[in-house]
């Protein structure tokens, strides 16, 4: 990959991480997002993306008072970013773990490669702007 498009990707990926850790430090459970963020990584490098992907959306709950929207928040972001990064396209109504788990074994390890270095742009930006940890945690 030239260099320009490399540093372009980059930039683009760390403004739409700081947007994301943004939207996460404005919720009621923001402690619960950062502790998600910081955690999810090693979820993927110890269980696979597809593993991980359907264990948020097992949490997920749309409601915004409730434990698991950071979980659906967190798995917007992803899907948000992998599919404006021109890394993922989705069908209507495909759900972003029915989609990597469809994926040849090339395409799978982009993707995960594309979600840990979003992530650890997150993880930064949400370290840096939501104070406290989580109970627990």
């Amino acid at each position: 990959m030239p260099e320009v498009n490399r540093l372009s990707l980059e930039r683009g990926r760390a403004k739409f991480a700081y947007d994301c850790a943004v939207d996460g430090s404005k919720i009621n459970k923001k402690k619960e997002y950062k502790s998600y963020v910081k955690k999810l990584p090693m979820l993927i490098k110890v269980n696979g993306l597809g593993a991980s992907i359907s264990f948020i959306n097992s949490k997920s709950e749309k409601d915004q008072n409730k434990k698991g929207y950071s979980y659906y928040l967190l798995s917007n972001h992803l899907t948000e970013w992998l599919t404006k990064s021109g890394t993922i396209s989705l069908q209507e109504n495909q759900g972003l773990a029915d989609f990597i788990i469809s994926q040849p074994s090339q395409k799978y390890r982009h993707i995960t490669i594309e979600v840990l270095a979003f992530l650890a742009w997150l993880k930064r930006f949400a370290e840096g702007l939501i104070e406290g940890e989580a109970e627990g945690d």
